[in-house]
């Protein structure tokens, strides 16, 4: 008697303590950004709470004395309630379960997630120490297998997620692509661009520019949507990276050379293999199309 009257106070305290453990498991894997292996073992764990608490409810209600019409009530219940949870934890983790795959860039460990649902796209996760990350944002175009990422692909994939989430901390204005008409049209714009540009460039280190030799200039490429690359030319003063123009093409591969009179000449090169090179006299302020 007193055997049963113990479980009955065990199961009594355990019930809402699994269950409550569980919550709170799953809360914090939604307000601490761990790395993925740490999130899914929480994850896993707080499903086994709740599964116990389930399991222990049945064990509770099997003591209890009480009418059989009201145990099978209780039963119905229970099951129903079981087949509900088991599905919401099921869609839960499927939707919530973090993908392992990272890659290193500039001596950090960078985790990518997808998390699109309606508008794909990939969470970017910095890791921070040896269990947490910070997301730094998001990333709208397809992430390969780790080993496939170029050090390009890695660059534009972190400068693409640190400009999404600055827009979204509300840190700096939204910027986009513009036409050279609506660039002219609107100088208030265009400046916030050059801001927004710069403050990227805080995250790059001069290694990372394409130089353009016995000179202090290079090419960035910041931004890339299909076979369309966005580039800016920039000068490099000490370890400061330095914004000076965008280019007007859009081609996949640049270069550039300082003729002997001064002019910049850089030559884009498409997929297909077509060149246009631009020239610029005032030190890569203003660029025009070479002939």
């Amino acid at each position: 008697m007193q055997t049963t009257r113990l479980k009955l106070i065990l199961h009594r305290f355990a019930i809402p303590v699994l269950g409550g453990l569980g919550f709170v498991l799953l809360a914090l894997t939604h307000h601490i950004h761990f790395i993925p292996l740490v999130h899914n073992v929480i994850l896993l764990i707080s499903f086994v709470c709740e599964a116990a608490a389930l399991v222990l409810m049945f064990l509770l209600v099997k003591q209890l004395s009480i009418k059989k019409i009201f145990r099978i009530l209780i039963y119905i219940v229970l099951v129903l309630l079981s087949v509900a949870s088991c599905f919401a934890n099921f869609l839960l983790f499927s939707l919530d379960v973090r993908s392992l795959a990272h890659f290193e860039y500039q001596n950090q460990t960078y985790y990518y997630n997808y998390e699109g649902f309606i508008d794909p796209y990939y969470g970017i996760y910095r890791q921070n120490d040896a269990l947490t990350t910070t997301k730094i944002g998001e990333y709208y175009n397809y992430i390969g297998s780790p080993d496939t990422l170029s050090e390009q692909d890695k660059q534009i994939i972190v400068i693409q997620a640190t400009q999404d989430g600055m827009r979204r901390a509300g840190d700096t204005k939204s910027s986009s692509v513009q036409s050279s008409a609506e660039k002219n049209s609107n100088n208030q714009e265009s400046i916030s661009t050059a801001d927004e540009i710069s403050a990227l460039l805080n995250t790059l280190k001069p290694s990372d520019v394409i130089r353009i030799q016995n000179s202090s200039y290079g090419l960035v490429w910041i931004d890339k949507a299909m076979a369309q690359y966005r580039w800016i030319f920039v000068v490099i003063d000490e370890q400061n990276i330095r914004y000076i123009s965008e280019l007007p093409a859009t081609s996949a591969t640049v270069e550039g050379q300082i003729e002997d009179e001064g002019s910049i000449l850089v030559t884009c090169t498409d997929t297909d293999d077509s060149q246009q090179t631009y020239r610029s006299t005032d030190g890569g302020r203003t660029w025009e199309l070479s002939s």
